[in-house]
């Protein structure tokens, strides 16, 4: 999941990440410190302190385990990870791609705030663009909507595939290595979003 947040906010995700780990380190350090706690308390041997310590020790032990089992550190990061995964169907986009390029594709989607939901081998590429062998369908998440409309959205996602290099058809447009993005013709095949919602 931190890889995954990292992905989508690059540095602007340390925040929260530190949040997890001191949270982490937090819970895991209170049975120490009751343990700590309780032989400061009870040192002067006296019974009520013994007693006090005893119970300062248990307490802080309990409390660490009730919250290790509800994982808070691992909430502070899946819970912003899910605003970016939320479905949002009604933004749905495919294209196609090289097979060699997925990788590329996924980090810069995430990092233009896109989440790629799949990827899948294309069984008969487009007469004109045969070496685009590869699927992938994204969406925009509803927490982060930037595109105004939907052809905004897929010159968007052009602009951000041809920026990383990456040979792409979006709809009815053509991203390149070079970072040109071009408009297809209307009697040129288009990519359709298979998405029936």
């Amino acid at each position: 999941m931190v890889r995954l947040l990292r992905g989508f906010e690059g540095q602007a995700s340390y925040p929260r990440i530190m949040a997890a780990g001191v949270a982490y380190v937090l819970i895991r350090v209170l049975p120490l410190v009751g343990a700590v706690g309780g032989i400061y308390v009870g040192s002067d041997l006296k019974l009520a302190n013994v007693v006090l310590g005893a119970c300062l020790s248990l307490g802080l032990a309990s409390l660490s385990t009730f919250f290790s089992r509800s994982a808070p550190w691992r909430t502070i990061i899946a819970n912003r990870v899910f605003t970016y995964e939320e479905p949002n169907p009604r933004t749905m986009v495919e294209f196609l791609i090289h097979d060699a390029d997925f990788s590329v594709a996924y980090r810069a989607l995430r990092r233009a705030h896109f989440t790629p939901l799949y990827g899948a081998s294309v069984g008969r590429p487009p007469e004109d663009a045969t070496d685009l062998t590869a699927r992938i369908g994204v969406q925009e998440p509803e927490a982060y909507l930037q595109s105004t409309s939907d052809d905004d959205r897929i010159m968007r996602i052009a602009t951000v595939l041809g920026g990383v290099g990456i040979r792409a058809r979006v709809a009815s447009i053509d991203a390149f290595p070079d970072g040109r993005v071009e408009r297809r013709s209307t009697d040129q095949p288009a990519v359709t979003s298979s998405w029936a919602g």
